[in-house]
């Protein structure tokens, strides 16, 4: 980019300030982050045309704009791309973590105490390129990485994880980035007796009004599996 983007389109003057940043991190932003900002505020085209261009469908084409504003705005930046990533667990919820995790640029790991032999899909998440750590505790690599992503029912107390806590590697769930990452709003159901119940109906009842609601979290589903189709109107409702 060797022009100031106002010349383009006259929906980036709201980015005046922020064109240095813009600049430099275009080259950043994943690919369809890159071509989605470049083709509507570079050249100038609808959401219509980007997704016709793209060959994507208009739902995904205004996400991925409305996270490039976003991004931009709150200057977050790509607070994951290029970070090294370790997830514990290589379930459901783990693999989706660390596929949404490689959207946004992460170099990731992928954990799990069982052998590798143990894991069916270990070859082929090998060949989308993930790391893999298997038949053993994270303890060697740990503290180097930026983040740790645990899969629900993995203990907080085990010594790898107190020991990158104590590193000032951040270590969160995979129900928390997620919601980092959500750009609608959240309804979480918990308790001891009838979550699930309760998220059903509660889910039932928010698709009346958004088709495009998200049941997700223990219910069955993974959170980070949809949060990359979701956008500001759609709604998340989660048992935690």
């Amino acid at each position: 980019v060797t022009e100031e983007p106002e010349k383009y389109h006259g929906k980036t003057v709201r980015f005046k300030a922020q064109v240095a940043r813009l600049r430099r991190e275009l080259s950043l932003l994943s690919r369809e982050y890159r071509e989605c900002t470049l083709c509507y505020y570079f050249e100038g085209l609808s959401c219509q045309e980007t997704a016709e261009k793209l060959g994507i469908s208009l739902h995904m084409t205004k996400y991925y704009l409305f996270k490039t504003r976003k991004l931009l705005k709150e200057g977050i930046g790509m607070e994951y791309n290029g970070k090294k990533a370790l997830v514990c667990g290589m379930a459901k919820s783990g693999i989706a973590a660390a596929a949404l995790l490689k959207q946004l640029g992460a170099e990731v790991t992928l954990q799990d105490i069982k052998k590798r032999e143990s894991i069916p899909n270990a070859e082929q998440l090998e060949q989308e390129g993930f790391r893999l750590c298997t038949g053993k505790n994270p303890d060697d690599i740990a503290c180097e990485q930026d983040m740790i992503v645990l899969s629900p029912g993995i203990p907080c107390d085990l010594p790898f994880i107190q020991a990158a806590e104590a590193a000032g590697v951040p270590v969160l769930s995979e129900v928390e980035l997620a919601y980092r990452l959500t750009p609608c709003q959240i309804t979480a159901i918990t308790g001891t007796n009838g979550k699930t119940t309760t998220t059903t109906l509660v889910g039932e009842i928010m698709k009346a009004v958004r088709p495009h609601t998200a049941v997700v979290g223990n219910i069955g589903i993974s959170y980070c599996q949809e949060v990359e189709r979701l956008t500001e109107r759609d709604w998340v409702v989660a048992e935690i």
